[in-house]
């Protein structure tokens, strides 16, 4: 009996503007995903490997898996390849879910027994169809959402849920990746009885998107959102929300100012009509079969020497090039990092505000900066006024 391969540590995952995501390990070498994760680049001790992610070969499939669970967390558009999917928990329906459909306010929200207040004062809302859920975490920074993501629609794939720590390394710590509690399966049409061979068959798996309530990219999900917040006013018990989440118009660009009367004791009526209320769901890149991204796969000019406009077509494989340094303490010179992932805090830039939000790990606590990095906030788990620490930088 073969002795099992060792994985390397993690040690840490850049994602850039351009969508090109570098990561590196332990044992110094370095994975690079091209935008759309259909192929990357192993490079090791100057000898680099290049192939298409639905043929990766079984030695690079956790390095694969791990860079693309913090791709997929964080990015409003996944990407499954069926040969990772065997690691992930799967289900077959008979039919497809396209959308999710969330109550109108507050109010609709608490009659209709869809709001879950967790211990450590986030708030969960459950989608009216029950298909999604929304957590809007105790800082009131991040919201994760989980949802079934459809990942292939031409059969059934065997579902292994057994692998090592190398796929529980990003978000696991953290627990960004965890709506706090499992959804339950769809059922069928007709109650969940036996699918017939003979039906579409849909293949979903249960996926959930991080981010901040700060982020104007996650506009999907502003329905679910804005009635977070309007729970997160209501509730008398609950932290405060940041300034830039605050009911006085300072919500971020991606949610208008609340209304006074969305948060005042007189009942609001329920909305019947579906506009403004549906989240149109994702679905895995792989299912949508786009080109084969081969220009990854051949030598192309320094990242350092491109201009802007060849960012998205010339990869950055050139020895010489940071994207393929395993040096963790560098910076690319002609790209925005929005992302950096290490085992103590997960990073994100916010180009319009030009802030940066660090989630630590150990306790799920958010370092926010103010005024171009001159000040910080520290958001953390304190008594029901909120805790909050400021310092200067």
């Amino acid at each position: 009996m073969t002795d099992r391969v060792k994985i390397p540590d993690l040690l840490r995952i850049c994602l850039a503007q351009s969508g090109y995501l570098k990561a590196n390990f332990s044992d110094n070498s370095v994975l690079l995903l091209n935008p759309s994760g259909h192929a990357f680049i192993v490079n090791k001790d100057g000898h680099q490997t290049r192939q298409l992610t639905e043929f990766t070969i079984s030695k690079y499939i956790p390095l694969v898996s791990v860079a693309l669970k913090f791709r997929n967390m964080v990015l409003d558009t996944p990407f499954f390849s069926r040969p990772l999917l065997r690691f992930c928990d799967t289900f077959t329906l008979g039919y497809p879910i396209s959308s999710v459909l969330w109550p109108a306010n507050a109010r609709d929200a608490l009659d209709l027994g869809l709001v879950t207040i967790h211990e450590d004062g986030g708030i969960g809302l459950e989608a009216e169809d029950r298909f999604a859920r929304a957590t809007l975490r105790f800082h009131r920074r991040q919201v994760a959402v989980c949802f079934p993501l459809l990942v292939s629609s031409s059969g059934i794939i065997e579902p292994n849920p057994s692998f090592d720590r190398m796929s529980n390394s990003v978000g696991g710590s953290s627990g960004l990746n965890d709506p706090r509690a499992p959804l339950p399966r769809p059922p069928g049409k007709e109650g969940g009885g036996p699918i017939s061979l003979s039906s579409p068959q849909y293949v979903y798996t249960w996926h959930t998107h991080v981010f901040s309530v700060s982020d104007p990219n996650a506009h999907r999900w502003a329905p679910a959102v804005r009635v977070l917040l309007e729970l997160a006013l209501l509730n008398s018990t609950s932290p405060p929300i940041p300034d830039t989440c605050h009911f006085q118009a300072k919500i971020p660009p991606l949610l208008p100012a609340l209304s006074p009367a969305s948060v005042s004791s007189d009942p609001c009526p329920r909305a019947t009509a579906a506009e403004g209320r549906v989240s149109v769901l994702p679905v895995s890149l792989e299912t949508t079969k786009p080109s084969a991204d081969a220009y990854l796969l051949h030598p192309a000019k320094d990242m350092t020497n491109r201009s802007n406009s060849e960012a998205s077509t010339n990869p950055p494989t050139s020895s010489s090039s940071w994207w393929l340094d395993p040096s963790t303490l560098l910076f690319p010179s002609d790209d925005v990092i929005l992302f950096e992932w290490t085992p103590e805090a997960t990073l994100q830039f916010l180009p319009l505000s030009r802030e940066v939000e660090s989630c630590l790990h150990e306790d799920e606590s958010i370092l926010v900066s103010s005024r171009h990095g001159a000040f910080l906030e520290h958001f953390f788990l304190g008594d029901l006024e909120g805790g909050e620490r400021r310092g200067k930088e």
